[in-house]
């Protein structure tokens, strides 16, 4: 790496070279590193460190630090000096370098990373490579002769990397490709693959330090891995054939990071408590096998950090053991999730109680889960305000237990989810917790989510529901198949998100002038609803009610400025919209509501100045003419009809000041005969679908429809759900068929 610093920069911007040469040293290899992914490629900051950490750039001197923390210090200068940029990505916080950026670390690195990501550059692999990605589709084509000569040559090769997504499955050619580096790879310290290989294929990998075989085939783990004593990481996420590690993974004892997410792992092998380093354990699995690992050897593991998810609780037999797990020591733990699973009817209740007791975690916790728990009460620890660093709570699958726990003096709980307590009837103080605290009860809770409780029929609240005693900062709110569950909601004025489904008796004495600031409103089968007056909630954005039988009006006095998306569906008995339609309104969607098509003469949509999606769908009423007004001239791009089997024509006056509608779709409107001269016409239309209309996909056929020159100008036409060239390529087959049966029939 220090040679880096010699090579000629006449090749990159000045500015760049210079970003890069006052890097401190240990910086600049971990830059480097980068180019052994091609451009655009996006990483996990966990990804990267314990990479970083199985090439062996992380030191940490002569501090007792974690190598783990020096690559965090690390990652974080380096997205500090912009080196590395936040990704787009919404799902999961990624990263990337720039490509001027990647361009500079491929230079700096020069023939020591090599990204795969086609054939050619096969040729640039030589002694000189020691990182390596690739890609599955590299092709058959590429003459095999190059590819054994390059791998003859990456004698040195040190890290090999999968890029490709795991979906996609590797070529034949890159099977055996993988298959000669991993047989001569004797000095690799990194290995990703997904590729099925021979188990004797790891034998020789002495030294190497990470390996991930997540979203592989793969059934069982050679027992050759338990030899590699070097190992520091072993991924084996969402690997879903396989059930069982090697008896002797204990020997591996420098193990760090174990990750078994999404396997089929029925039990933990023996020993697990000599893995002594270990931070990262996805999942702790116990069973009844007295081979495997008991919940004691947990004691041992006290570097465990991030998330652990401890299940098949239900095996546990000697409660000693589970003191002796010892989780309250175990301050590093953030996540914890706890699962009882199968079938506990046998309601040992004693037993499953003093397991919980007995799982005690460290104050520490940030997040918790518990399922399937059997108990009929829960342990004090469980919504003790001790735990003050609880964020999070999920409660799922509680059979037995007639009331919840006293979670209200939880601190800092903003998340909390309760799911499936078939005996709880009543939610009242013992919820809040202690009542005679003048603390507010959940003072920082902000989404509650309390769904699937058959018998719940009560919900009371602590304090004054006028001065949002409870709940003082929730803001989303979502109830779900409660039947039996009436009377008032938490009287927050913060609430933004409303979720109710299943709640029927609910919305019999629902209180809609307690939610002032509701944005989001998310109504669905409560058949008891007839109206639903929608001046009460002046800053909605979004409004979807489904299923909602005996709805018949939707009535709103003032104008809902702030209203951007109406869907109504499945509700037979509908018959109005809101008379004074806001005009910023951008997407209207119609499913199953044809009493309210029928009375579409009503609508004004051309005050609805800022609608750009409009959907009817599943409406069987017969429509002589849709629409009877005019749509909205400037800002409609897509109109879609669907399932109408009464509609005869379009309105073509309705589209006669169109200028914006660009895409078009049409189905099972099998009444339909033509498309409006006014839609036509203009040159705005980019995509045109029309599947199920037989009168439409006869006139507009390419060059066969007695109207395909009205529509050839649009760019994506699609008849039927094909392309106007795979109607070509169908026709010219048959046409073929044709001419062949013609010739047989005249040779016979």
């Amino acid at each position: 790496w220090e040679r880096c610093n010699k090579i000629q920069t006449g090749e990159i911007l000045p500015s760049l070279w210079l970003s890069y040469r006052y890097l401190p040293s240990c910086l600049k290899q971990c830059f480097a590193y980068c180019s052994v992914f091609p451009k655009d490629y996006e990483f996990e900051k966990k990804e990267m460190i314990l990479l970083w950490m199985a090439e062996g750039f992380l030191q940490s001197g002569q501090t007792e630090r974690q190598l783990e923390e020096v690559g965090e210090d690390n990652f974080n200068n380096l997205v500090s000096r912009s080196l590395f940029q936040r990704s787009s990505n919404s799902y999961r916080e990624t990263f990337v370098v720039h490509d001027v950026l990647h361009d500079l670390a491929m230079f700096v690195s020069r023939e020591f990373c090599l990204a795969l990501d086609d054939n050619q550059k096969l040729e640039l692999l030589n002694s000189r490579t020691r990182h390596l990605s690739y890609r599955a589709g590299l092709s058959n084509d590429y003459q095999h002769e190059s590819m054994r000569t390059g791998v003859l040559e990456a004698k040195h090769l040190r890290t090999l990397i999968r890029l490709s997504p795991f979906h996609e499955k590797d070529s034949q050619f890159v099977g055996q490709f993988v298959e000669e580096l991993l047989s001569r790879g004797r000095f690799l310290r990194v290995v990703s693959s997904t590729h099925q290989t021979s188990p004797n294929l790891f034998s020789n990998l002495k030294h190497l330090r990470y390996l991930n075989l997540s979203y592989s085939k793969i059934q069982e783990i050679p027992h050759s891995i338990c030899t590699m004593y070097n190992l520091h990481t072993l991924l084996l996420s969402d690997c879903k054939n396989l059930t069982r590690l090697p008896k002797d993974m204990g020997k591996l004892i420098n193990l760090r990071h174990l990750e078994t997410t999404g396997t089929q792992l029925v039990e933990m092998p023996p020993q697990m408590g000599n893995l002594k380093q270990l931070q990262t354990l996805s999942d702790f699995i116990l069973s009844d096998n007295v081979n495997s690992s008991s919940i004691k050897e947990l004691a041992e593991l006290q570097q465990l950090r991030g998330e652990l998810c401890i299940s098949g609780l239900q095996n546990v037999n000697n409660i000693e053991d589970v003191w002796k797990a010892n989780l309250r020591g175990n301050e590093n733990l953030s996540e914890l999730e706890l699962q009882w699973e199968g079938d506990t009817s046998d309601r040992r209740i004693e037993k499953y109680e003093k397991v919980l007791d007995a799982l005690e975690p460290h104050t520490n916790l940030k997040k918790i889960s518990i399922s399937g728990y059997a108990g009929s009460n829960f342990p004090r620890w469980v919504g003790d305000s001790k735990f003050s660093n609880i964020v999070s709570m999920t409660l799922i699958g509680i059979k037995y237990c007639c009331s919840l726990p006293p979670l209200g003096q939880l601190p800092s709980l903003e998340n909390l989810i309760i799911k499936s307590f078939p005996e709880v009837e009543t939610i009242g103080d013992e919820f809040y917790g202690n009542i005679s605290s003048p603390a507010i009860p959940f003072p920082f809770l902000k989404n509650l989510e309390i769904d699937y409780m058959p018998k719940w029929s009560k919900w009371s609240f602590n304090g004054n529901q006028n001065d949002g005693g409870c709940f003082p900062r929730l803001k989303s709110l979502c109830l779900l198949e409660n039947p039996k569950v009436a009377g008032s909601l938490p009287n927050s004025q913060k609430i933004e998100d409303l979720h109710i489904r299943g709640c029927d008796k609910l919305m019999e004495s629902f209180p809609l002038n307690h939610y002032p600031s509701l944005e989001k409103f998310f109504l669905k089968d409560c058949d008891s609803i007839k109206s639903l007056p929608l001046d009460y909630f002046p800053m909605l954005k979004e409004l979807q009610f489904l299923e909602c039988q005996n709805l018949e009006s939707i009535g709103a006095t003032l104008v809902l400025e702030s209203l951007s998306s109406l869907t109504p569906s499945d509700c037979n008995n509908l018959r109005s919209l809101p008379q004074h339609m806001p005009s910023k309104l951008e997407e209207l969607i119609i499913r199953n509501c044809s009493k309210l098509v029928a009375q579409h003469e009503h609508w004004d949509f051309e005050g609805l100045t800022s609608l750009k999606t409009l959907h009817i769908e599943d409406c069987d009423v017969v429509l002589d003419s849709f629409p009877a007004g005019s749509l909205p001239a400037a800002s409609l791009t897509e109109l879609l009809l669907e399932n109408l089997p009464g509609l005869q024509s379009l309105n073509g006056s309705a589209f006669k000041n169109v200028t914006s509608l660009h895409k078009l779709y049409l189905r099972n409107c099998k009444e339909l005969q033509y498309l409006p001269e006014q839609v036509l016409r203009h040159t705005f239309l980019h995509s045109l679908w029309i599947d199920e209309c037989p009168f439409l996909e006869r006139r507009y056929r390419e060059e066969k429809g007695e109207d395909w020159d009205k529509v050839s100008h649009i760019p994506d036409i699609y008849i039927s759900g094909k392309t106007t060239r795979d109607l070509m390529q169908e026709e010219f087959a048959q046409m073929l068929r044709e001419s062949i049966a013609q010739a047989s029939a005249t040779n016979t």
